[in-house]
């Protein structure tokens, strides 16, 4: 194994890892997920050089992790899950061993969305929601309305919080809506997207660990 290769290879995949998040970040999303295939790709020669090195820790399991990462951000969910059993199957630190398995769980939510024609975009969320005033596909409109605002308060202090600046609880103008989707039938489901009000040609937002800490 060519240790100068290894790290030529991994730095090349974030090199263009970096180029597809700054296109997501701006709206490009078409764009960005063929950067993150194509950063899998090169990720992907250097795990096929750490394949079988198991003493190789943590870099064996880090590498395993990057390239599971890009392949999710380029919904190869399939790939995703694979590198991440590969990984586990190592001896990777707990704290890396851990967030393999947080991969793990994201990957098969979004295989859970596909398989029910879902589809969602870096600014898009879902909500299911279940309980004693919910049905099939049914819901109290006031329930329902109470947890839309709550979730929009929750949008506002993490943008306000990116902003620095302070949170009333009653804010002259939100500078957010979300737009909803037509209600499916999972309990029951709809898609949120955030936009901006009044702010068209402000850079789209990322529903995200970037926005939502």
């Amino acid at each position: 194994m060519s240790r100068i290769d290894l790290k030529n290879y991994h730095r090349e995949a974030m090199q263009t890892a970096d180029k597809a998040f700054s296109e997501r970040n701006t709206g490009n999303f078409s764009v960005a997920k063929e950067l993150f295939r194509k950063a899998f790709e090169q990720e992907l020669k250097a795990c096929e050089m750490l394949k079988y090195e198991w003493e190789c820790e943590p870099t064996r399991s880090v590498v395993f992790r990057s390239a599971a990462s890009l392949a999710f951000n380029a919904s190869l969910y399939r790939d995703a899950e694979k590198l991440i059993c590969e990984a586990l199957l190592g001896n990777p630190p707990e704290e890396i061993a851990d967030e393999l398995r947080d991969l793990y769980e994201q990957v098969n939510f979004e295989r859970h969305l596909k398989l029910r024609g879902v589809t969602l975009q870096p600014n898009e969320l879902q909500i299911a929601l279940s309980g004693d005033d919910v049905g099939f596909g049914m819901i109290s409109s006031r329930k329902k309305n109470l947890i839309l605002s709550s979730i929009k308060s929750m949008l506002l202090r993490s943008i306000l919080k990116k902003k620095k600046e302070p949170f009333t609880s009653k804010p002259k103008k939100l500078p957010i809506d979300l737009l909803e989707s037509v209600p499916r039938g999972a309990s029951f489901a709809v898609s949120l997207r955030l936009t901006y009000l009044d702010e068209p040609d402000q850079t789209k937002l990322k529903l995200g660990s970037s926005l939502i800490e």
